[in-house]
């Protein structure tokens, strides 16, 4: 299903807002892309979903945002699949404010990313595009 071929690529560095330079515009566009035309339900299967995780999980924090929200806009409104993306999302905003010094926000951000993830899997056991309840400790510890 994906388009891509190298899987290994990233940036050459992790965007830290007031700290390093701002990507191009377009430096995700062919990830972002990949996902276009497939149900909300396979994006799991896409290279979009594998790049947002695996940035998330190597600390490409703005990088994952901006990759999951491709997915997050294309899921339906309420489904849970939506809600764990969000969730996604918020566990790396917490940790790209945590790198920004803005340990509030990361708090905040935190709850937030936990509340989303318990809306996504709402009592659950059945994992979201590969994602387990119990994955949520080791996402929110994630500090590469």
């Amino acid at each position: 299903m994906s388009q891509l071929r190298d899987l290994s690529w990233r940036p050459p560095y992790a965007y830290v807002p007031g700290q390093t330079k701002r990507h191009t515009d377009d430096i995700f566009d062919t990830i972002k892309n990949d996902a276009k035309g497939i149900d909300y339900r396979a994006f799991e299967q896409t290279s979009t979903f594998w790049y947002a995780t695996a940035f998330l999980k190597e600390g490409f924090y703005w990088e994952s945002h901006e990759v999951f929200e491709a997915l997050w806009l294309r899921c339906p409104p309420e489904s849970s699949e939506k809600k764990l993306i969000q969730a996604l999302i918020q566990i790396a905003n917490m940790h790209l404010k945590l790198k920004m010094g803005r340990s509030n926000a990361s708090v905040r951000l935190k709850k937030i990313a936990s509340q989303l993830w318990e809306e996504a899997f709402n009592g659950s056991s059945e994992p979201i595009y590969g994602v387990k309840p119990d994955d949520l400790s080791n996402l929110m510890h994630y500090n590469a």
